[in-house]
C-alpha cells in the first residue's frame, strides 16, 4: 500500500507517488512530502536542542562561593523571620498582659467600691440610721406610737428625731414634735423610745411637754 502524506494546498492526505493532488488539483513537485517531513523534523531538533540548553546551565553546579553566599542568605532570611515572629509573640503577650491588668485593676475598683459601700451600711446601721426615714429623719413607729396617745392626732408635727449608736443590740431615740393641747394651743413636746437595732421595733419609754 502507498505511503500517504497531507496534501501542502489542501491538506488531505494523497500518495507520496501522486504527481498532482486529486482532491485541489495542484501539481505536486519530486520529494515533496520530505520536504514537509524535514521541516518538522527540524523544528523538533531546534526545541531539543534548547531544552538541553536550557537543562545544562541550571545542571551545572554552583561554585563553592556561591554555595556559600546563598547558604548566608538563607541564614539571614531564617533569622529575619524567626526575629519577626518572636517580635509579634512579644507584642500579643504584652497586649494580654495589659488587658489582664486592665482588668485586675477593674476588678480591684469594684471590690473596693463594694467594699466601701459594705462599711458605709454597716455604719450606718450601727448608729441606727437604718431605722429612720430617709424623707424626714423620723422612726415611722414612734410616730405611730405618740399619735395613739394625742387628744389630736391631726395636729400630730415632727421637728426632729435623734438616735444613739448601737449598743447591746438597742438605741435610744427621742424625737420632738408638736401637738394640739386641750386649750387649742400646739405644745413642743418630746418621746423616748428604745429601737432593736435588729427590727427597728420601737417601745416607749416617756412622752410629753415636761421631758
Amino acid at each position: 500500500m502507498a505511503k500517504m502524506h497531507p496534501c501542502p494546498t489542501c491538506k488531505k492526505k494523497i500518495s507520496i507517488s501522486a504527481a498532482s493532488c486529486p482532491n485541489c488539483g495542484d501539481p505536486l513537485a519530486d520529494g515533496w512530502s520530505k520536504k514537509g517531513g524535514n521541516t518538522g523534523t527540524l523544528v523538533t531538533l531546534v526545541v531539543l536542542f534548547g531544552l538541553l540548553a536550557y537543562c545544562g546551565t541550571e545542571i551545572d553546579p554552583p561554585t563553592p562561593e556561591e554555595a556559600e553566599a546563598r547558604r548566608a542568605e538563607q541564614q539571614v532570611l531564617q533569622a529575619k523571620r524567626a526575629a519577626e515572629k518572636a517580635e509579634k509573640r512579644a507584642e500579643q503577650e504584652a497586649l494580654q498582659a495589659k488587658r489582664a491588668a486592665e482588668k485586675a485593676e477593674k476588678r480591684a475598683e469594684q471590690q473596693a467600691l463594694q467594699a466601701q459601700r459594705a462599711a458605709e451600711k454597716a455604719e450606718k446601721r450601727r448608729k441606727g440610721f437604718h431605722c429612720l426615714s430617709g424623707w424626714d429623719g423620723s422612726h415611722r413607729g414612734l410616730v405611730s406610737q405618740v399619735k395613739q396617745r394625742l387628744r389630736d392626732p391631726d395636729s400630730f408635727e415632727h421637728v426632729e428625731t435623734r438616735i444613739t449608736p448601737n449598743e447591746n443590740g438597742r438605741h435610744i431615740v427621742i424625737m420632738t414634735y408638736r401637738a394640739r393641747n386641750g386649750f387649742g394651743g400646739m405644745n413642743l413636746e418630746k418621746a423616748y423610745a428604745t429601737v432593736s437595732n435588729a427590727t427597728c421595733s420601737a417601745t416607749i419609754t416617756a412622752a410629753g411637754r415636761n421631758f
